[in-house]
């Protein structure tokens, strides 16, 4: 007997179970605790059931020993960190796998059992010449069913590693070291990778990604003086890459920025699930503004100015001040043009409890204004916000209380 289960029904509850994960790893995606009890037939088991661990882990030591990975990788919980529970960490102690940084190893184990239980590619119908055309995955990187984010998780914590151990790496290294995928498709995760960095002002990371024969980053490669080289890698090297959670760790799991956008938007109650997700600022506050975007149609609530470019996401509860469900929360927020944002910012512009624009006292001390001046702030005093076509999706009156403290006109 097994955990109170007879040995018949133990290994094929466990034949089931590998089956049911190595179809999940074959798809490259990850399956939920719930939904994995769920769809097992031979026995039924509850998400916090022991027997589930201990059913896990023979699974992931077995499959782990013939050199396809940990299966139970692939399991995760359905909110808070989505990632692996204790369970899975220790048995990898225990296997003797390094676990000093989690997420990192969580990356690179998900990685190595997608590309481990991966589908063999269907033959090529023959070209002109007779032989199927070259296919080594170069020619689907731009394909929009390739989620580049997810590969950008793997990519990023690849030269982390790098940047700590004062390395640089080749593309067809990295290309290894993050999933097994064709180094010719880097391109597309290190761009990402390239634009975060340059938006938050970081050392540039990829940097560290050189061409085999003169040891330096390719073309692409644009967020530093390439006549400099050696600047920029030594302050990747120096910067603390272990104090900066991974910026794209929300995609490991298949998530993009657009799908939690929709999810802030269709389920406003599930941004706190959403911050825990995203974790990073700067990632937390690009999200927000494609969901205020969605809200709003795109669309200033103040004076209705649509070029997307000139369009900012406003905190009504700064971001300092918000607790964690309400940095992303749409009812914390405002789309505003980059102007009347940073108006309302300084408190010369506000809004009360019926959604009127009130203009500040504080404006007025200023000293004079001109026509434009008085167009953008003082002619707007009274007038009603655009609001989103979602009552669910206006601000919360309890977050413009917070902010202005009842106040109006002062």
């Amino acid at each position: 007997m097994a955990l109170g289960m007879s040995d018949q029904v133990w290994q094929r509850a466990k034949s089931e179970m590998t089956s049911i994960l190595g179809s999940v790893a074959a798809s490259r995606g990850t399956i939920t605790y719930s939904s994995l009890v769920h769809r097992l037939q031979a026995v039924r088991l509850g998400p916090d059931d022991p027997r589930l661990n201990a059913m896990l882990a023979e699974v992931s030591t077995e499959q782990d020993c013939v050199g396809k990975g940990m299966l139970s990788v692939l399991v995760i919980h359905k909110t808070g960190d989505m990632e692996p529970g204790e369970g899975f960490f220790k048995l990898a102690a225990a296997l003797g796998k390094n676990i000093a940084d989690r997420q990192q190893f969580w990356i690179s184990e998900l990685n190595r059992v997608h590309a481990a239980w991966a589908r063999p590619k269907s033959p090529a119908a023959p070209g002109r010449a007779g032989r199927p055309p070259a296919d080594d995955g170069a020619s689907r990187s731009a394909d929009s069913s390739v989620n580049q984010e997810q590969r950008a998780a793997a990519v990023w914590a690849a030269l982390a590693a790098c940047a700590k151990m004062a390395q640089t790496i080749t593309y067809k290294e990295l290309g290894r070291a993050s999933g097994g995928f064709h180094h010719r498709v880097l391109r597309f995760p290190l761009v990402l990778i390239q634009d975060y960095c340059i938006t938050e002002k970081l050392a540039p990371l990829t940097s560290l990604v050189v061409r085999v024969g003169d040891a330096r980053p390719g073309k692409g490669f644009t967020a530093w003086d390439a006549d400099d080289l050696e600047t920029a890698q030594q302050r990747v090297f120096a910067f603390d890459w272990d104090g900066l959670p991974n910026p794209f760790g929300y995609a490991v799991h298949g998530s993009t920025e657009e799908e939690l956008a929709d999810r802030l938007v269709e389920m406003p109650n599930s941004s706190a699930e959403v911050y825990q997700l995203v974790k990073v600022r700067g990632k937390a506050q690009a999200i927000f503004r494609q969901a205020l975007l969605r809200a709003y149609d795109s669309s200033c609530a103040f004076c209705e100015l649509s070029f997307t470019v000139a369009l900012d996401a406003a905190h009504i509860v700064p971001w300092a001040a918000c607790s964690a469900d309400e940095r992303m929360s749409v009812n914390n927020g405002i789309l505003l043009c980059s102007n009347h944002h940073g108006l309302f910012d300084a408190d010369w512009l506000r809004v009360d409890e019926a959604y009127r624009i009130q203009y500040s006292g504080m404006a007025r001390k200023h000293g004079s204004h001109s026509p434009m001046d008085e167009a953008v702030s003082a002619n707007l005093h009274g007038r009603t916000m655009t609001l989103p076509k979602d009552k669910k999706l206006w601000p919360a009156p309890e977050h413009i209380r917070t902010r202005f403290g009842g106040r109006g006109h002062a």
